[in-house]
């Protein structure tokens, strides 16, 4: 064989061998990955499992010394009218007892910052009890008495919640570090933040579907405490001129957390339609006063009042109570017409006109509320403001509805905006506004307090709210108020949360 022959012969069985090799190193590769993704797999559902193990021992702890609290100020209170007290004596019993219990397996489980709150709790929830049964066996002691055990039980009901607030945060923090994170942590890596994800595809391919699995994804991990996400379009983020993108993805940002101001941080403003030309804008306005907002400044025009408005409600006016004004609101309510223009900047509330000014002087613009906000703070708490009013969150040419009177407002600073899509009825739109308000008044975040009110309009049986006086209760008795034209024109824009989170 001559030389040539056999470097050929050696090259290809060192192919072979390489490629037999590669092979070879290939599969032990993948079946190492295979089985640390096992590994990871294992220890996730093993950490899940730890973290529910200890969620169901903190609500049996809460429990049990919430019903040895309800049962000791029931002994408490059969011995103060002087009741039989066999039945809660019993019930006390056995309250405590199971609050030992379960305080006994908690020690063998929950940390430490925890357990000593748990313990503090138990040995007073023991002297209490102590308390209570020398009442009962007319046994007293020094500074025993009815009183006595009042104040130290209001006073558990406190700990209580020091302990149950320290439950949640430990909980919390036992989802925060599940998952991929906590396994890093645990092998030396270098901590690190939840990863940004950009999700890319043609129109079609799930991206915003996947999107919204995430956000429910991150909520039941604990990351968010509510699922939602927040979704916007090229046209919200993408502005016109250099340097303005920039804002304009940090307000979209700012606009999905701005904390929302209380009712009582400001003032609230409601506008009346200065034109006359609304019947219902009177009785809208002068029902959301008298059952919500006491104490709201009154803005337009109006007949059937007693006392005089505070302002004639013009754009100046109206700027002056909106974000970056010199007297911000926390409720900004408006009853008046509105006008989507084909050139979205355009858009324009219809106020009152300054005196002597022409008719176009009482327009406020998408274009004034935005120049109007300039010198707001960024990282100020946002109003509600209400759109009660026609296309207030329409744009004629884009289909999007990135530009709108909404919108404008969001960007300038408001927490929550509702408005509306197409031209509503006053009459409708007039129970339904007074249904939203009395919702939010009750507790219910502006965009759950939205859907609720809308629910309500779908309800066959609905019946008025308590707050609601004629005539909107008679209007509220309309046939036809479950059609899609009087409710499903209005839409929420801003902060998503709920009201608040416990």
């Amino acid at each position: 064989m001559d030389v040539g022959s056999a470097t050929a012969l050696l090259a290809a069985v060192v192919g072979v061998v390489g490629m037999l090799l590669s092979a070879l190193l290939t599969q032990r590769a993948a079946d190492r990955n295979r089985q640390r993704e096992q590994e990871w797999a294992e220890q996730s559902r093993e950490r899940r499992g730890e973290v529910q193990e200890l969620r169901s021992c903190y609500v049996a702890l809460n429990t049990a010394a919430r019903q040895y609290l309800a049962a000791l100020t029931d002994q408490l209170h059969a011995l103060s009218r002087g009741e039989d007290p066999r039945f809660v004596r019993q019930r006390l019993t056995e309250a405590r007892d199971q609050h030992r219990d379960v305080y006994a397996e908690a020690q063998m489980r929950v940390p430490e910052r925890v357990l000593e709150l748990a313990g503090d709790l138990s040995c007073e929830l023991g002297a209490v009890y102590g308390m209570v049964r020398r009442l009962d066996d007319r046994a007293p002691r020094a500074g025993d008495s009815p009183a006595a055990v009042q104040e130290s039980i209001d006073v558990l009901w406190g700990r209580l919640r020091e302990a149950r607030r320290e439950m949640r945060a430990d909980l919390g923090a036992s989802w925060a570090l599940s998952g991929e994170t906590r396994m890093r942590q645990e092998r030396g890596a270098e901590a690190f933040d939840p990863p940004h994800l950009l999700l890319t595809g043609p129109p079609g391919t799930g991206k915003t579907t996947v999107a919204r699995l995430l956000g429910e994804l991150f909520r039941v991990l604990g990351l968010l405490r509510k699922g939602h996400i927040v979704e916007v379009t090229r046209t919200d983020l993408v502005a016109g001129y250099v340097g303005q993108t920039g804002r304009r993805v940090r307000d979209a940002v700012a606009a999905a957390v701005r904390r929302r101001m209380p009712p009582a941080a400001g003032p609230q403003v409601i506008v009346a339609d200065p034109e006359l030309t609304l019947p219902w804008a009177e009785v809208e306005t002068a029902a959301l006063r008298a059952a919500c907002y006491p104490e709201a400044l009154r803005y337009g025009e109006f007949l059937a009042a007693d006392e005089a408005r505070d302002a004639a409600g013009t754009p100046a006016e109206l700027l002056a109570v909106l974000p970056g004004g010199a007297s911000p609101a926390s409720v900004v309510h408006l009853s008046c017409h509105a006008l989507a223009a084909p050139r979205p900047t355009d858009s324009a509330l219809r106020l009152a006109g300054p005196p002597g000014a022409g008719q176009d002087a009482g327009r406020l613009t998408v274009a004034g509320i935005l120049d109007g906000a300039v010198g707001r703070r960024p990282d100020a708490a946002g109003p509600l403001v209400v759109l009660s009013a026609c296309e207030t969150d329409l744009s004629t040419r884009h289909h999007d509805e990135a530009l709108t009177l909404a919108t404008a407002l969001v960007t300038a600073g408001a927490a929550d905006v509702v408005g509306s899509r197409w031209a509503v009825r006053d009459g409708p739109t007039s129970v339904m506004m007074a249904v939203f308000h009395h919702l939010c008044a009750g507790g219910l975040a502006p965009p759950d307090a939205l859907r609720a009110a809308q629910l309500w309009m779908l309800n066959p049986h609905r019946k008025p709210p308590p707050t609601l006086d004629d005539p909107l209760c008679r209007e509220a008795t309309r046939p036809d108020l479950h059609h899609l034209h009087h409710w499903a024109a209005f839409t929420h824009q801003g902060n998503l949360t709920a009201a608040s989170v416990g």
